[in-house]
């Protein structure tokens, strides 16, 4: 009798182990704990940029870049595209985890940023369109003046937790920020016409720049867009040369450049992306919700051959609601004509100024398949490059930092670091180009 339950107990226990084994090897794959923390990948002219590393490692920035180009000096003195970006422990090498942590928790601690004020502008179909302006504290470290236009992501604006964070480390380099109050996310600011955001729209973007060129006209530009931000920014930097006279540099970061490819690609449950397509439908439809006295009138449903608004605030179909709607609302006849005038990929090629890309491997709605159009912008724009992360996700790329418990996030994530170090490379080159420019001419 003992031993029958000694048995007994040694299969269970046995049960117990593999089913253990099975949990921490499956966690093990979800999370990819154990993929190796990398340097990022650059690409300059088509290739990958290949950094030259010395036996002494704290000589590796200055020994890495004796090419005199541009795009060489330019990460020269950006040191952070020459240093691994080494995520979290745990949870930090998973794509998912990153991005849905930055879309849900964001930031740890986050400062108060200090100097903002709101500024509203009426665009010629009378929507009202605000912006905030971030100004750097007396004191800091630019000797230039430099504003950063900021174009946020879906769902997002000034009042952001993770754009607040971005400003405040931007502010604390001297940089002034403007942030873009997409039509219709603030819930507090009313919509004064029957239209919102989308993703292609560049004229509430140029509205800003033109405003802040109007405020500071000495100013050095840099455009700045993050995830559909990046899109809209891009776009309009391509649109005319007119356009991109105002700019000092663009910055891009984390965009899919094709939304019909990216959506194609997404729609499957393959790396969860109808899970994420839901999610974007779920935040248009919050959108949709709050002002759909405005938005969903019987006129306007009328307008457009729209039978119910149950059909629109409980779809879980973006597609559809941009086929039936959004489309409409932009002016196109269906979502395959807004999302191919809308991609930024058609207008990229135009681009002659400074230009950085950055994209992760692991992002779950960006995969590897989009970043053809970036490469190939490299091979044209001999001072454009391209910067591919192995971790990171959508947006999240936040790091490990000396000291600090597994699973906190920092204030600042190294997206935050490199986008503000590029920043300072290229004014810095810009402002030394000029001077000699101007004795070639006198020559």
């Amino acid at each position: 009798m003992s031993y029958s339950l000694n048995s007994s107990r040694m299969i269970e226990f046995s049960y117990f182990i593999a089913c253990l084994f099975v949990i921490i090897v499956s966690c093990i794959k979800v999370l990819h704990v154990n993929s190796c923390a990398e340097w990022p990948e650059l690409f300059v002219n088509g290739a990958e940029f290949t950094w030259r590393f010395t036996s002494d490692a704290t000589n590796n920035e200055a020994d890495s870049t004796s090419d005199d180009s541009f795009v060489a000096q330019i990460l020269k003195r950006a040191p952070i595209f020459s240093k691994p970006y080494i995520p979290p422990l745990i949870w930090g090498r998973s794509g998912h985890l990153q991005t849905i942590i930055h879309s849900t928790f964001s930031r740890h601690k986050t400062p108060r940023v200090k100097g903002d004020s709101r500024h509203t502008l009426f665009l010629s179909d009378g929507s009202m369109l605000t912006f905030d302006l971030f100004q750097p504290p007396t004191g800091a470290v630019s000797t230039e003046d430099v504003t950063l236009v900021v174009c946020p992501g879906i769902g997002n604006s000034s009042e952001t937790v993770a754009l607040r964070a971005f400003s405040h480390h931007a502010n604390s380099y001297g940089y002034r920020v403007a942030v873009l109050n997409h039509l219709g996310i603030i819930p507090s600011i009313p919509l004064t016409t029957s239209r919102i955001f989308t993703y292609g729209s560049t004229e509430e973007y140029g509205a800003m720049v033109n405003k802040v060129k109007e405020m500071y006209p000495q100013s050095k530009l840099i455009a700045v867009g993050f995830s559909m931000g990046g899109n809209i920014v891009s776009k309009y930097l391509g649109e005319c040369s007119k356009q991109r006279a105002n700019f000092v540099a663009g910055i891009s970061c984390c965009q899919g450049y094709d939304i019909l490819k990216s959506l194609e690609i997404m729609g499957s449950w393959k790396h969860m992306g109808k899970a994420y397509l839901r999610a974007i439908c779920v935040c248009v439809q919050k959108v949709l919700h709050n002002f759909q006295s405005v938005l969903l009138s019987d006129e306007q449903l009328s307008r457009f051959g729209i039978q119910s608004r149950m059909e629109l605030l409980y779809s879980l179909n973006l597609v559809h609601l941009d086929d039936i709607l959004l489309s409409k609302m932009a002016g196109y006849s269906d979502y395959r004509e807004y999302y191919r005038q809308s991609s930024s990929s058609l207008y990229i090629p135009q681009i002659d100024i400074p230009m950085l890309f950055i994209n992760a491997k692991d992002d779950p709605l960006i995969p590897p398949e989009m970043f053809d159009t970036p490469l190939r912008h490299t091979e044209v724009n001999k001072k454009a490059v391209f910067v591919v992360t192995k971790h990171g996700g959508h947006l999240g790329f936040y790091e490990c930092q000396e000291g600090s418990k597994f699973f906190q996030r920092g204030t600042f994530t190294w997206l935050d670091k490199a986008v503000v170090q590029y920043v300072g490379a290229v004014v810095f080159l810009a402002s030394a180009v000029r001077p000699q420019l101007r004795k070639q001419e006198r020559k």
